[in-house]
């Protein structure tokens, strides 16, 4: 893919550096530990589970429909 435009071209060249070695300290932390848990229980449990009930609430005579927007949340929590 060729990008021609000069703003883009200046951030295509950016670089996103991790620093693995930092992550276990930093998962260490309770505070940082509590936030990574609730962030994983909201998008994987209370995500899906909400948008299943209101599909059913809203859509209950559209199958298609209702299948269609289940699935599209479940793609959006993974």
């Amino acid at each position: 893919m060729h990008i021609h435009s000069k703003s883009c071209a200046s951030h295509a060249k950016f670089q996103l550096q991790v620093r693995y070695e930092v992550l276990g300290k930093l998962l260490g932390e309770r505070g940082m530990l509590k936030q990574v848990g609730l962030s994983l229980v909201l998008n994987w449990l209370v995500g899906p589970a909400l948008i299943t009930g209101l599909a059913w609430a809203f859509l209950p005579d559209l199958p298609g429909y209702r299948n269609g927007v289940i699935l599209v949340r479940g793609g959006a929590a993974t």
